[in-house]
């Protein structure tokens, strides 16, 4: 079994959408910091554990921390109110040249303009979740 690829949708400093192709065997990243390294690894956490790494707080589950607060932050200055827009992280897999999907998104629809002061304010938006366990689909 290897990770063939991770696609992020809007997570922390990946804006809109990057897909990132993996090689079989060791794969390396190298960035100069604030590069989004760190960002990538909670990108796998969250996806597959639902928790994300938050520099001088520790590990912070679902509960302890709400979707809103993972969106990219021009994401949420450039979506339009009354607009939707997707939060996700999609990773697949191969094993015995099968391809499985491993999601979690959550869909978000902006209800009141916003600034730097209240943007991740939950009141500003609605989200539903929707795939925030793990589905396993077999391609």
């Amino acid at each position: 079994m290897y990770i063939k690829e991770i696609s992020l949708d809007n997570f922390q400093s990946y804006w809109d959408r990057n897909q990132i192709e993996f090689g079989k065997g060791l794969n390396l990243f190298i960035g100069s910091i604030g590069a989004g390294k760190s960002k990538l690894f909670n990108a796998f956490q969250w996806c597959l554990y639902d928790r994300t790494y938050k520099t001088l707080e520790g590990w912070l589950s679902g509960q302890e921390r709400t979707p809103i607060e993972l969106v990219n932050r021009k994401k949420l200055f450039d979506t339009e109110v009354g607009s939707s827009f997707e939060l996700k992280v999609q990773i697949v897999v191969v094993h015995n040249n099968l391809d499985y999907n491993i999601t979690r998104l959550v869909k978000f629809k902006k209800l009141n303009e916003v600034d730097q002061t209240n943007a991740k304010e939950s009141s500003n938006w609605e989200g539903w979740k929707k795939a925030m366990v793990k589905e396993l689909l077999f391609s």
